[in-house]
């Protein structure tokens, strides 16, 4: 079949890649399939052509860019789960009353953020151990790593002592408070996913932080000024 001709020289081609003329691999993998999909159906043959690929992807991959993919999937969770998180709470407080179900959203929320946190934090130790002196000197490595610490502090703030105060009085009561932190956490959440994005900062760390502290201090002023659309004040 022709569709099978192609998957055969696809397989060869990506087998060729990973192995030297003198070094072949220790095992037949291209024997082994090339046989298996020649006497499979049609549809044993599509799975067995997901799982070739998977699998040389798997050898292409080196330690980085494992690391790499991981870094960002904790970054895309934690970030995505700080998002939720602050407009859920902003949706749940508009009374200023605070239902179990509510708390119980935010929670789930705060965890799917600390996960994302410790994945972020893990993997991006992983890569700085790969090549130490080279992030040391990167003023983006630097500058992500000031802001990731922004963001731990203040989770840990929220969670420690503005949760478990909601929790106790079903209500708000630190409105300018509770704003502040999440201006500080969407913030320094996207910093970090835009600094991640970026190949090269053509900037200094001071200068990456100081841009990245005048945005809070606008988000900052804009929560202030908002205070009262956030979270209305509590009617008697």
């Amino acid at each position: 079949l022709p569709g099978t001709r192609f998957i055969l020289f696809t397989n060869t081609l990506l087998c060729n890649a990973h192995s030297s003329a003198d070094e072949r691999p220790s095992f037949p993998i291209n024997k082994i399939f090339t046989k298996n999909l020649l006497t499979s159906t049609s549809t044993a043959r599509n799975t067995l052509l997901q799982q070739n690929i998977a699998l040389h992807i798997l050898i292409s991959m080196d330690t980085k860019t494992i690391l790499t993919i991981i870094h960002l999937f904790g970054a895309v969770l934690g970030a995505g789960g700080a998002f939720v998180s602050d407009f859920m709470f902003l949706k749940s407080v508009k009374d200023q009353n605070i239902s179990d179900t509510e708390i119980g959203f935010l929670q789930l929320g705060g965890k799917v953020v600390w996960a994302g946190l410790f994945i972020l934090v893990a993997s991006g130790a992983g890569l700085y151990l790969l090549d130490m002196d080279r992030y040391l000197a990167s003023s983006k490595f630097l500058a992500k790593t000031t802001i990731v610490g922004v963001i731990i502090a203040n989770g840990i703030i929220v969670h420690t002592i503005h949760i478990p105060q909601m929790i106790k009085d079903k209500h708000v009561k630190r409105r300018l408070v509770l704003l502040v932190s999440g201006a500080i956490s969407s913030v320094s959440w996207s910093s970090a996913l835009v600094l991640g994005t970026l190949r090269h900062v053509p900037y200094s760390y001071m200068h990456i932080m100081s841009i990245y502290a005048g945005f809070l201090c606008i988000a900052i002023l804009i929560t202030m000024f908002y205070k009262e659309k956030l979270i209305p004040s509590r009617r008697a």
